[in-house]
């Protein structure tokens, strides 16, 4: 997986420098925004005025990964005015508190991502959840959140949005049990 760091610049709107309280959990969106790659959305939050919004990440229609903000950093991602019982019990009564926010672009306002994006966001949540320790299960959708429609086609397809993180659950799984055979390492050859 191919990241690029680009960090925003410190400003109220986009990038407040508040540290995360916590990571406990990961968000997934999409730009809404059909065509456009992780530089033009970067773009639209380094100049953002008059509302709040970011994310730590963006996945472009390629699988490239434009890193936004670093992870102990809070983003704008996902406040609201009310939030889902689930999501304040999963993260607390003020979410971006606590998760790192991932954008995803895509071709059409269908939202259906490329297989380039998809592979992309699966090692994304794999690398970050083995990082900070977080379950598949806190893998969650904005809608899970504020039960805004975002990402619009995880939210169309519950079931694909399962499957998806069944898959992370594998991967960890796999590493975990990799891990566990190497043994303990000597230095000799």
């Amino acid at each position: 997986m191919n990241i690029k760091e680009d960090l925003l610049t410190p400003s109220e709107w986009a990038r407040p420098e508040k540290p995360l309280k916590a990571v406990k959990g990961l968000v997934i969106h999409w730009v809404a925004n059909p065509m456009t790659d992780p530089y033009d959305n970067w773009a639209y939050w380094e100049t953002r005025r008059g509302s709040y919004g970011s994310a730590h990440y963006i996945i472009g229609i390629q699988g490239t990964v434009l890193h936004c903000l670093p992870d102990d950093e809070m983003a704008y991602h996902c406040g609201a005015k009310i939030y889902t019982d689930k999501a304040v019990t999963k993260f607390g009564t003020y979410p971006n508190n606590s998760t790192i926010g991932i954008e995803t672009c895509h071709k059409s306002w269908t939202g259906e991502y490329t297989p380039e994006t998809l592979s992309a966001l699966r090692e994304l949540c794999r690398d970050l959840c083995l990082k900070y320790d977080i379950a598949p299960e806190n893998i969650v959708r904005h809608y899970d959140i504020t039960e805004k429609e975002c990402p619009r086609f995880f939210v169309t397809y519950p079931g694909i949005f399962d499957w998806f993180k069944q898959i992370v659950a594998q991967d960890l799984e796999a590493v975990s049990d990799c891990r566990c055979t190497e043994g303990p390492r000597t230095g000799h050859q």
